[in-house]
């Protein structure tokens, strides 16, 4: 009875937690990190990015021999482009 209780608590603690991370947008920042760190490497800095053009988000994409960072939010093309 205890064990049952104990892991419908610790469900329903993942379900609104898992929730509120997505609602403020946790979850939208590390995928977009993550898009940028995995097509642009070191070639451009997020936080850089952001101030600069007032982007709310960056992200980032593959292409061939570069990549491309842009503001997933906006109707705006590349913000930059870069080749490697």
């Amino acid at each position: 009875m205890k064990k049952a209780v104990i892991a419908r608590l610790v469900g329903v603690l993942l379900v609104v937690g898992g929730g509120t991370l997505y609602a403020w947008g946790a979850y939208d920042e590390w995928r977009d990190g993550r898009a940028l760190e995995s097509a642009c490497g070191d070639m451009v800095d997020a936080a850089e990015m952001r101030s600069t053009t007032g982007a709310e988000r960056v992200s980032g994409q593959h292409m061939g021999n570069g990549c491309r960072a842009f503001d997933p939010g906006s109707a705006l093309e590349s913000l930059v482009s870069c080749s490697s």
